[in-house]
């Protein structure tokens, strides 16, 4: 993915509060949370594992290769029926 469009993806998805997915090349796992931070060099993702918020992790944006919106519909309304979101 184009730096220009990751940047775009992530500003979105930070306003949107839209749940993501995004990979590193150097990574074998792929991360899903919500932006709760963006920079011009960095992004804060506070994570989502197992249905639950599982901390937070920052990445260089330059490292990121692979940013989609993931399928929110199951993990946003259990997180709001648990009054995390």
């Amino acid at each position: 993915m184009k730096r220009k469009q990751t940047d775009t993806f992530l500003a979105t998805a930070q306003a949107n509060g839209t749940l993501i997915r995004l990979k590193r090349s150097f990574d074998t796992w792929n991360t899903y949370g919500y932006i709760v931070g963006l920079s011009q060099k960095w992004v804060l993702v506070h994570t989502v594992e197992d249905c639950h918020f599982d901390g937070w992790i920052a990445f260089r944006i330059a490292d990121i290769t692979q940013s989609v919106e993931d399928s929110p519909t199951f993990v946003d309304s259990l997180l709001s029926k648990r009054g995390q979101l």
